[in-house]
Parts: structure tokens; C-alpha cells; sequence
């Protein structure tokens, strides 16, 4: 929920040549899992068995995230997604989504 720290990671992301798109339909996938991993059980425990250890320390250590937090996210996640922006800086409504997010997280607490 850092500001700094999300423009630093999408900046990294960016810099090994992933493309904004394909981030942010990883992040879907990813915020998916979580949100269902926090509302049921057989979730967790699948993610515990077919993930990595590390990928499932993830969802283990957010379990507790409020699923409106979860759920804010993936409706920005799928607007971007949605958008067909193929301007300069694609990563841009990625930066900004997910800023919101990380703000509104800080502001909340």
C-alpha cells in the first residue's frame, strides 16, 4: 500500500519487458485467487497445493484483506483491461489504478 513502492514494482515489471496488458491480466488472476481465498476455505487449501510455497505464503499472509479492498481492485483491474489505450506510457492506467488502491488503503487504516 506504499505509493512509491507501486510505481517502483509496474517501472521494474515494465523494464523486463512485460507487457502493460499482460500485467494486468496477471494481476486479474492474482486478486481473483485472493478474493476467493478469502472467502472460502477449499480455496486456500488449493492454493496451498498447487502453488509454490512462497506464491502461497501470498494469499496466506492477505487472507485477512477486506473483500471490498479486493473486489476495488479487480473492478479497476478489468476496467484497464477493458480500455484499449495503445498510447505512450501503456503502463499509465495501470500506475494510476493501482495507486488509487494503494491510497485509499493508507487513508482507510
Amino acid at each position: 500500500s506504499d505509493p512509491v513502492r507501486v510505481i517502483d514494482t509496474v517501472k521494474a515489471v515494465m523494464e523486463k519487458g512485460i507487457e502493460p496488458r499482460m500485467l494486468v491480466r496477471l494481476l486479474i488472476n492474482e486478486a481473483r485467487t485472493l478474493l476467493l481465498a478469502t472467502v472460502s476455505p477449499k480455496e486456500l487449501e488449493r492454493v496451498q497445493k498447487e502453488f509454490s510455497v512462497t506464491h502461497a505464503k501470498f494469499f496466506l499472509d492477505h487472507k485477512e484483506t477486506p473483500r471490498a479492498r479486493i473486489e476495488m481492485l479487480l473492478i479497476k483491474l478489468i476496467e484497464i483491461f477493458q480500455m484499449a489505450y495503445r498510447g505512450p506510457l501503456q503502463e499509465l492506467p495501470l500506475e494510476i489504478a493501482l495507486l488509487d488502491v494503494a491510497t485509499s488503503q493508507v487513508k482507510s487504516q
